[in-house]
């Protein structure tokens, strides 16, 4: 029986500070922050993790893609060429959205 290994990768986007803070007239100044801060997480085995490699060197060929793949500078074909993967392969998808304007929660700050 083969030893087969399992692995969870994490990732976010976004940053865990306040979208904005409010000033003396009580107006509410944009930090710069992200509106959105998402974590997302993908498990899968070594089978799975072996053949989305494959897949990727595939589709980073027939794009010519050297480059570490980042969705803010693929063509868009390449791109849903992507996530045809991840569902042909069928990799579980986690992911938590957090919508900062309307969290109720406390915030990462500074040196925190």
């Amino acid at each position: 029986m083969a030893n087969i290994q399992h692995y969870i990768f994490i990732d976010e986007s976004g940053d865990p500070g306040k979208p904005f803070e409010i000033d003396a007239t009580g107006n509410k100044v944009l930090t710069g922050a992200s509106l959105f801060y998402i974590l997302t997480a993908i498990y899968l085995d070594s089978v799975k993790l072996f053949a989305l490699e494959n897949e990727i060197m595939e589709i980073r060929h027939k794009y010519g893609f050297r480059s570490e793949i980042k969705s803010t500078i693929i063509p868009l074909p390449m791109y849903m060429d992507l996530l045809a993967v991840i569902n042909k392969i069928g990799i579980p998808i986690y992911y938590r959205l957090v919508d900062k304007q309307t969290y109720k929660g406390k915030f990462a700050t500074a040196g925190h």
